[in-house]
């Protein structure tokens, strides 16, 4: 992942980016992916479309203890190398769509630690029925009707024909801001 490392160094540092680099995961970290996992399925309701709230509670729960850094990115979804979420512009206007609330980008949310993408959102969206047809018809004969939060390395992104396309890192305050906004779709069960 390349270019996620160059995004990261650009929001975070030459350091974090070596860390990012270098990064290899314990049992205690895949056990603590998949517990928080659970937690942010739970809090938050059956809804299509809060990749963004999703990220950042998830994000927020992992940083309550001294873990190794993860990242919360945003950009291009394709499934069989057709784009469910993004746009051709994506990376010329990126940082103006994250400075101020918009809503009606059509960009994707995930997080990424060491090699692994994590996505808690993605099959939510797939088995509503406000779900783009290619993903809901990919996510299901892919993974069938019960899945709850995705994880992957890069081979299984290939296997599985998903590709993230990062085009930004978001800072600690981009996400503290998301995470502050995050508790209106817990608190009212539906979308703001």
């Amino acid at each position: 992942m390349p270019k996620l490392a160059e995004l990261i160094e650009k929001t975070y540092g030459k350091p974090e980016r070596r860390k990012f680099e270098s990064l290899t995961l314990s049992e205690k970290d895949f056990n603590a992916i998949r517990e928080i996992g659970l937690e942010v399925l739970l809090k938050f309701p059956d809804l299509p479309g809060v990749c963004a709230p999703m990220c950042a509670t998830y994000l927020a729960y992992w940083e309550q203890k001294p873990r190794p850094r993860m990242f919360m990115v945003a950009g291009e979804f394709l499934v069989n190398d057709l784009r469910v979420w993004g746009y051709d512009e994506m990376s010329a206007t990126i940082q103006d769509d994250l400075a101020k609330s918009n809503l009606s980008w059509d960009g994707h949310y995930w997080l990424v630690l060491g090699e692994y993408i994590i996505d808690p959102s993605v099959f939510r969206t797939a088995y509503s029925e406000k779900s783009p047809p290619i993903l809901k018809q990919h996510i299901l004969r892919e993974f069938g009707e019960n899945g709850g939060m995705f994880v992957s390395n890069a081979a299984g992104l290939t296997e599985k024909r998903l590709q993230y396309i990062p085009y930004a890192v978001l800072s600690y305050d981009q996400v503290t801001s998301i995470v502050f906004g995050a508790e209106s779709y817990c608190d009212h069960g539906s979308v703001p």
